[in-house]
């Protein structure tokens, strides 16, 4: 299946959680489908028809994917799927935009709709980011919630589940015994 290229509008956030849905090999919606009415409603849902996505996290719930902030954006090489939000390259220093990084050695990552209006949909360059300190500095790791593990709400890992009901080498599914450094 190809990734998703925006072609206009500012649904990034949205193109990027479906593009993630894409790299695990699901099926998702386009703005290019001959019938946009699945692509409509997650417009909607995701409340960027008119100006950026303001309801990212009710979006991801709603197509089953679990974001979990990175504390360093260099950490999203070792975190694919992650989305990085970065300047935009399409209107440099006056907005932010959100790509998919699906791998590369930091600083060149190779991203899903840097480039969103003209494409290539995947390449591997060296992003725009915000300085260090800036809050629009960020990064979220991406889970499928479909994929058979369980997350740590004291330190955010994924775990799979022991036949006991509890997380492969974890403590309790609450996190309540995590021993994380974190």
């Amino acid at each position: 299946m190809e990734y998703i290229l925006q072609r206009k509008g500012s649904c990034c956030s949205l193109v990027t959680l479906l593009n993630a849905l894409r790299y695990w090999g699901k099926d998702t919606p386009s703005p290019t489908d001959s019938d946009p009415t699945e692509w409509e409603s997650l417009v909607d849902l995701a409340g960027c028809r008119h100006g950026s996505a303001i309801m990212v996290d009710r979006l991801a719930a709603h197509l089953g994917i679990e974001r979990h902030p990175l504390r360093d954006v260099k950490e999203v090489c070792a975190s694919v799927p992650a989305e990085l939000t970065v300047w935009n390259p399409e209107e440099v220093g006056s907005a932010m935009h959100s790509v998919l990084v699906i791998g590369g050695v930091w600083p060149r990552l190779k991203m899903v709709n840097y480039h969103w209006r003209k494409g290539p949909v995947v390449e591997t360059v060296e992003p725009m980011l915000p300085d260090d300190g800036n809050p629009n500095r960020q990064a979220w790791a991406l889970y499928s919630m479909d994929d058979g593990r369980v997350t740590c709400k004291v330190c955010g890992g994924r775990y799979k589940l022991k036949k006991n009901g509890l997380p492969r080498g974890h403590a309790g599914p609450d996190g309540s015994y995590c021993r994380s450094p974190r």
